[in-house]
């Protein structure tokens, strides 16, 4: 039994499993003659799978991993250059009614900024997008003092086009980065993918 779980993912040329397209995942990484499939649930479930066989390698999110204390399985963290993530991914949302004001104001204690910083560049880009969980987006965003750099990209399912670009700016702009460097993925042709994706998305 093979176990790719040890080897750089540039290396993994090579896989057991048949061809199957998920969403962004397969459109973010595409590697030669390798099955990419879904998969499901806490993280040691996850290896345990691994483990047995059903998969010749895994990715999962290195806070799963070290919360399980499992960091000694992770052979690999993989960079925004080679895997960019979804709108939001990491971060955690407190829900309170819009007109519960004393609520609000405690909760607003807990807000992290530069975090929800991050988060209203990201989705600002992925509303402008009008993009869902079946559509391959991702996004990159980092603050370094007081200027805040988002990179966005839009695939085709089949990963074969990629759209991506970045934009910087204040942090006290971040909205308004996101549509903007949304509207210019559009213009570079990110549209001619929504609109294939919508098309194809219709038909099943």
């Amino acid at each position: 039994m093979r176990k790719l779980c040890g080897v750089l993912i540039v290396a993994l040329a090579m896989a057991c499993q048949e061809p199957y397209s998920f969403g962004d995942v397969s459109s973010r990484l595409v590697v030669v003659d390798a099955g990419i499939s879904s998969l499901w649930g806490e993280s040691y479930v996850s290896v345990r799978k691994l483990d047995e066989g059903q998969y010749d390698a895994i990715i999962l999110a290195v806070a799963g991993l070290t919360r399980m204390e499992m960091s000694d399985r992770i052979h690999q963290i993989l960079p925004p250059e080679v895997s960019l993530h979804a709108v939001g991914q990491g971060a955690l949302g407190i829900e309170c009614r819009s007109n519960d004001p004393k609520i609000l104001d405690l909760i607003k204690t807990l807000e992290h900024a530069p975090t929800a910083q991050r988060c209203y560049a990201e989705r600002a880009f992925l509303r402008e997008l009008e993009g869902g969980c079946q559509v391959p987006i991702g996004v990159n965003t980092s603050i370094d003092g007081s200027t805040l750099t988002l990179v966005g990209l839009v695939a085709s399912l089949d990963g074969q086009t990629l759209i991506k670009d970045t934009i910087s700016g204040s942090v006290d702009t971040a909205d308004e980065m996101g549509t903007t460097l949304a509207k210019t993925l559009r213009e570079q042709g990110a549209q001619d993918i929504l609109d294939a994706i919508a098309a194809e998305l219709r038909q099943e």
